[in-house]
């Protein structure tokens, strides 16, 4: 099976924005491709392994200084007096 649908549900879970999930799935597959002698199969399953590099490369997303933090505005209505 593909794992590019399991990483991506991965990069979208932490990173709503679906244009930036994407670019941060190119990212992961660049970062599987060069640290693939780094895998160690008695460690983890491969599927594990390129899980948390997904993880790990969103949540650096998150982290970068060029991030922009998105809100959500909440409508109050008249609840109040």
């Amino acid at each position: 099976r593909s794992a590019s649908p399991r990483l991506f549900a991965i990069c979208l879970r932490l990173l709503p924005d679906r244009a930036e999930a994407e670019d941060v799935l190119q990212e992961v597959f660049t970062a599987i491709w060069h640290k693939a002698e780094q895998f160690d199969p008695s460690r983890a399953s491969a599927m594990a392994w390129m899980g948390m590099i997904a993880r790990n490369r969103a949540i650096d997303r998150l982290r970068s200084p060029g991030h922009a933090v998105r809100t959500t505005a909440i409508e109050l209505g008249d609840e109040l007096p």
